[in-house]
């Protein structure tokens, strides 16, 4: 210390604990024109909501029952294979394609996305800089869909060097 001041230290340690899962944003503004393209579009909203859901059933996994048999006796056992269980959600494989000589082909000026998950489904109903409005019977004229995917895997360098 030099007359009351404190020395600086100019060198700074980072400790690398881990890397986040990527996440990667699709919007998509749909306008049906008739009401066949509008109950499609409704008809999709519902296939992605259901696909980024866990699925809860009643009975539990094959290899869950065996545990339980082989090692649980009475009510344990009983509770164990009939408890309620969620079956992990949909895993979405992305790739971007593009027409080259008439035959699809991966772009490769845009980075692969490893498996994913589906991690949120939102639709708004009012587009951007729009108001909302509707056909007569009430069904949205317009919709923005938003989809929030997460890669399930950790990308390392070597992914990178791979096209990801």
């Amino acid at each position: 210390r030099i007359a009351g001041q404190g020395i600086i230290n100019p060198k700074v340690d980072v400790l690398y604990a881990n890397s986040d899962l990527r996440t990667f944003m699709f919007d998509f503004y749909m306008s049906p024109q008739s009401k066949e393209e509008q109950r499609e579009m409704q008809n999709i909203f519902k296939v992605l909501r259901k696909l980024s859901a866990p699925e809860v059933t009643g009975t539990a996994p094959q290899a869950v029952q065996d545990f339980a048999n082989q090692t649980l006796t009475g009510e344990a056992a009983a509770q164990l294979k009939t408890g309620f269980w969620f079956v992990p959600p949909a895993e979405f494989e992305i790739k971007f394609r593009y027409i080259n000589n008439g035959q699809q082909a991966e772009n490769p000026y845009i980075p692969k996305i490893a498996r994913c998950v589906l991690r949120r489904v939102a639709v708004d109903y009012v587009p951007p800089g729009g108001e909302f409005s509707a056909f007569r019977d009430g069904a949205p004229t317009a919709a923005l869909l938003k989809l929030a995917f997460q890669e399930m895997r950790v990308i390392s360098q070597q992914d990178v060097d791979n096209g990801y």
